[in-house]
């Protein structure tokens, strides 16, 4: 029978149109799919001499010569494990590595290069005495291991690895699930002793209950495309989240992190750095805190910004309740006025408003302003600056060009109806201590307009201090 070369390669060839051998050969035409399941009992020959390619590969392996070195399987496509469903006896095997019964060793290191598994991988029954890496593979279905397990484990750079059940699992020595994708992953009751390396990892299933990571885990980089909430999961060393993305939300509520986390340029968005979306504010407090512990004051202002946010959320449902009214009332004028301390071109902003439009309101009261304008066009105009300074706030994200714009238009309209073409009136009006001086009768009105000006000041040189430091 014809041979063929891949990688050192020199088996029969099973697949003449493919020209590949057992090992190598795509096997998508192995199984059917019933009740959304793979069937593999069509191929039941197919599977015993891929099986026994496997155990040649092994025996030649645990030689004299070569028993020092990895077991290499390279570019190998696995179909349905031996042990799953498909007995010694029904192959007519003497001894199925994978079965069941009684429990099988690798003594030396084995690698897994470029390979695909199309079925789950169950080494619950094998016995791993040095290191497995799973190197660029494609796992279609679950993995699954032993409940003990004393190597170390790799996953590097696996472009899909569809179920990661390791639950209950505990990990005496590192594990490292490097660059990989994984649809689905569940580390319930997992206790990690060693060194947990999840660098740049893409998560979109995940379940973190009651995981313990002894020594330093690291999420640098990566990727959670869903809620992530580490319930009852305790860090007891250092927790690097660096640059990590949270596309949804982060409840780190009832999570125990004991020595130092690192949350620098966290985001929830792929192409800037953007403040995640948290679960409930014990979240934003404890990133908060890791900021203040490391002496970056400008990250942690941005979650105390956070913080405030679920503070009102939470006041918004005392208010549902008619709880906490008064202190509901603060925490809405505070996050209008300047989100909270944090945005001073916000405060800024609505100084100017207030200040053009009383002062627009008093040019208007006068007869002067009156007999040269249209009274609908200032009704209007006074309507549309209301409209849109509302409009503005509301928007999540606005833009600071739509501000500018839209002040534009509000100093046509102040030009248009006042004259004050240096702006003396709008200083007069914005000085909080200008009723100290001037000749004006003090009315109730000015005086509310005063007090709103002197808060907004305030917030103004709050909230440019923040930029560098927190009071």
């Amino acid at each position: 029978m014809a041979t063929y070369s891949v990688e050192n390669c020199n088996n029969e060839c099973f697949d003449a149109e493919q020209n590949k051998c057992i090992l190598h050969c795509k096997k998508d035409d192995w199984y059917e799919i019933k009740d959304n399941k793979k069937d593999w009992s069509k191929s039941t020959d197919e599977i015993k001499l891929f099986w026994k390619a496997i155990r040649n590969i092994i025996s030649e392996s645990q030689s004299r010569i070569a028993k020092f070195l990895p077991i290499p399987f390279n570019n190998i496509i696995f179909p349905k494990f031996e042990g799953n469903g498909l007995s010694s006896s029904v192959l007519g095997y003497e001894d199925s590595f994978f079965e069941k019964e009684g429990e099988k060793k690798f003594t030396q290191t084995v690698k897994f290069n470029h390979c695909t598994f199309l079925d789950c991988v169950d080494f619950t029954y094998i016995q791993f005495e040095k290191d497995i890496v799973f190197s660029e593979c494609i796992l279609k279905d679950e993995i699954k291991f032993k409940k003990q397990l004393n190597i170390r484990i790799s996953f590097l750079e696996c472009p899909e690895i569809e179920s990661l059940d390791f639950s209950r699992t505990v990990f005496e020595q590192k594990v490292e699930i490097k660059d990989c994708v994984i649809k689905s992953c569940d580390f319930e009751n997992t206790r990690f002793k060693s060194l947990a390396d999840f660098y740049k990892t893409e998560f979109y299933g995940n379940l973190f209950f009651k995981t313990t990571f002894e020594d330093i885990v690291v999420f640098t980089e990566s990727k959670f495309h869903e809620d992530v909430n580490f319930k009852y999961t305790t860090f007891k060393k250092l927790a690097l989240f660096r640059k990590t993305l949270f596309k949804k939300k982060l409840n780190l509520d009832d999570s125990i992190i004991k020595e130092e986390a690192n949350f620098l340029e966290i985001t929830s968005k792929e192409d800037k750095i953007e403040v995640i979306d948290v679960e409930n504010r014990e979240t934003a407090r404890i990133i908060k805190n890791s900021f203040e512990q490391q002496n970056n004051i400008i990250e942690a202002n941005r979650f105390y910004a956070k913080e405030m946010e679920e503070r009102e959320k939470e006041l918004n449902k005392d208010m549902i309740k008619g709880k906490n009214i008064t202190e509901w009332l603060i925490f809405k004028a505070h996050a209008i006025s300047s989100n909270h301390s944090q945005d001073w071109l916000l405060a800024l902003f609505w100084i100017i408003i207030f200040g053009a439009l009383y002062t627009i309101v008093s040019f208007c009261s006068s007869n002067t302003c009156l007999s040269n304008v249209n009274t609908p066009i200032l009704i209007g105009s006074i309507f549309l600056v209301s409209f849109y300074s509302l409009h503005v706030y509301n928007m999540r994200d606005y833009k600071q060009f739509t501000k500018y714009i839209f002040l534009f238009l509000l100093f046509v309209n102040y030009f248009t109806l006042t004259k004050d073409f240096n702006l003396s009136c709008l200083a007069d009006k914005i000085n909080p201590f200008s009723i100290m001086t001037s000749e004006e009768s003090i009315t109730f009105g000015l005086l509310m307009f005063k007090i709103t000006i002197a808060y907004l000041i305030y917030q103004f040189i709050v909230s440019v201090r923040q930029n560098t430091r927190r009071k």
